[in-house]
């Protein structure tokens, strides 16, 4: 997930979540690089899971107005509400890991909908029942959860949360038969993500609307 734009490293692209610049959204960010130190804004898969995922925009120049501090390129990543109308329930296997999902209204007299969505690592998966890497063993998990608040004169609010976790161990290789010094030695990398957000919209007259967003991410 290193995005690289007219030649700019990856480190140079932003990171946003409705609208706010935030840490890097992604596990495993020592992901292919030298000597597995962890990228500012890059990694091995993003944190955020296609379930959860509304219209979103990647900006590769000519920044719009509200965009500032942009060197490299925007990646401006929107949350989509839950369903309002009925309770659905996603189960998805794939190569990422095993993904599930709920959304729904808290009550059939109310308009207030929830969206959560949980994943658990497919290779996580195999490393637990002892399928061995060629000593290399890759885990991720991570929750998101947007709940969506419409008003009838306040406007709609959005209160939305992810948290993640990574973890990658690396088996060194022997000195006898490694190609380089940095190969030798064991390699254990951890992180953690948590990222919490509000949003309110609302609209301004006939065609136009006031967004805005306050968001804590570590």
């Amino acid at each position: 997930n290193g995005i690289s734009i007219r030649g700019m490293p990856s480190n140079l692209t932003q990171w946003r979540l409705e609208g706010v610049s935030i840490v890097n959204p992604n596990h495993l960010s020592n992901a292919g690089t030298i000597s597995d130190q962890p990228s500012v804004a890059a990694g091995g898969v993003n944190m955020l899971s296609a379930q959860m995922l509304d219209n979103s925009q990647l900006h590769t120049g000519a920044f719009p107005i509200e965009q500032s501090n942009v060197i490299g390129g925007l990646m401006d990543m929107q949350l989509r509400e839950g369903n309002n109308q009925e309770g659905e329930c996603t189960l998805q296997a794939g190569l990422l890991g095993l993904d599930m999902s709920m959304e729904g209204p808290f009550s059939r007299n109310s308009d207030v909908s929830y969206l959560m969505n949980y994943r658990y690592s497919f290779t996580g998966l195999l490393t637990n029942f002892g399928i061995d890497f060629d000593g290399e063993s890759i885990s991720f998990e991570d929750f998101a959860v947007t709940i969506n608040v419409p008003t009838k004169k306040m406007g709609d609010f959005k209160i939305f949360g992810i948290k993640g976790r990574s973890r990658n161990f690396k088996k060194g290789v022997d000195p006898e038969i490694a190609s380089s010094v940095f190969e030798t030695p064991d390699v254990l990398y951890e992180s953690g993500t948590d990222i919490l957000g509000l949003s309110h919209e609302k609209s301004v007259g006939q065609k136009s609307s006031l967004k805005t967003s306050v968001v804590y991410s570590r």
